[in-house]
């Protein structure tokens, strides 16, 4: 992020692309809100900026008008750019305890978008399926991160380990320590 770039990039960057794309659908506010399950006052309050979203409601929005989670957060960059954590206004989820820091959001001229991202000790976060063929990319860097995929199927990654994993499926982020858990998480949109 350069100098001239405010903090809340990210939330003036959702305001503008859910304005955008319900105008170029053509669709209402009540429309918007029909489809995605999130009230037309929220929806307005996000798009005035005047709300963050939460990954939740994030999710909803994007399942709802069938995009992808990232292209609520694309914003445009400028040529080479350095961007430090302080930079970017994390996504938290519904009780702020889980946190994704948006380092390289999706963009059109890239299939990949990658997060930094923590979750605070006993703290569990659902994740709504990404799209047909999305894969995901964890590297636990400090605590252990419990996966579950499906409600079924369990993984425990540890600090310095990995996985890969189909993200078109419902998938859970839970810490089981007290601890602080930090993880590196990509998610690959393969082409169709």
């Amino acid at each position: 992020m350069t100098e001239n770039e405010s903090p809340n990039q990210i939330s003036e960057a959702i305001a503008s692309n859910i304005r955008s794309l319900r105008k170029s659908r053509k669709m209402s506010m009540g429309d918007v809100a029909e489809v995605t399950g999130v009230s037309k006052s929220m929806l307005g309050q996000i798009e005035r900026g005047e709300s963050s979203p939460t990954i939740s409601t994030l999710s909803k929005i994007s399942t709802g008008l069938n995009i992808p989670f990232a292209a609520l957060l694309e914003t445009k960059e400028k040529g080479t750019m350095i961007t430090g954590r302080n930079d970017i206004t994390p996504i938290t989820g519904d009780d702020t305890g889980f946190r994704l820091y948006p380092f390289f959001p999706l963009k059109a001229s890239r299939s990949f978008e990658l997060f930094d991202a923590e979750i605070d000790g006993n703290v569990e976060s659902d994740n709504l399926p990404r799209e047909s063929n999305t894969e995901g990319f964890i590297i636990v860097f400090q605590g252990t991160l419990e996966l579950t995929l499906n409600g079924t199927d369990l993984y425990l990654i540890h600090s310095g380990s990995s996985i890969s994993f189909r993200a078109d499926q419902k998938h859970t982020f839970r810490n089981p320590d007290d601890e602080l858990c930090r993880f590196c998480l990509v998610i690959n949109y393969r082409k169709q």
